[in-house]
């Protein structure tokens, strides 16, 4: 029997860890290709997480500079039209309440105008939306009107959060 060299050991032991790691790569592409799916699932939830978490902190930020405000209660349009140089609607209907986060609310509020001068309204739309807390449009159906240039009759839909 013969001896063997610490050459031929070596050998052996780099081809049985040759060996050894082709069997690793094959085993660990096949439990890859199994868990593939479950992965590529997890990184998609783990996306829609971050989505969640950033939508999160802006539902944050928002609220902190909400409870930053001096004044909680939201003003009633009644009184701020003839502040902010809106004539006074035709009518003016509000909507149910929301109940948000915290003691925070929205409400809406419809306002129909059958004549208003174009400037005026969007003065003060842009004072409304300057309160606070604010009123900010969500929705306007405006139509001109053939008697002068500027004069529109139409419908807004405001929406303000409060407490």
């Amino acid at each position: 029997m013969s001896r063997l060299s610490p050459q031929r050991i070596l050998w052996i032991a780099a081809g049985l860890a040759l060996l050894c790691g082709a069997v690793l790569t094959l085993r660990s592409a096949g439990i890859y290709r199994r868990q593939s799916g479950w992965i590529e699932a997890k990184h998609g939830q783990l996306r829609q997480m971050r989505a969640m978490s950033d939508e999160f902190a802006e539902i944050d930020s928002a609220l902190l500079a909400l409870e930053q405000m001096e004044e909680h209660e939201l003003a009633r349009l009644e009184q701020l039209l003839p502040a902010s140089g809106i004539d006074s609607p035709a009518d003016l209907r509000y909507g149910a309440e929301q109940e948000l986060v915290k003691g925070w609310k929205t409400e809406t509020a419809t306002l129909v105008f059958e004549r208003v001068e174009a400037r005026r309204l969007l003065i003060g739309l842009a004072r409304l939306e300057a309160t606070r807390p604010p009123w900010r449009l969500l929705d306007a159906s405006l139509q001109a009107l053939p008697e002068g240039p500027g004069l529109l009759r139409g419908k807004l839909t405001l929406e303000g959060v409060g407490k």
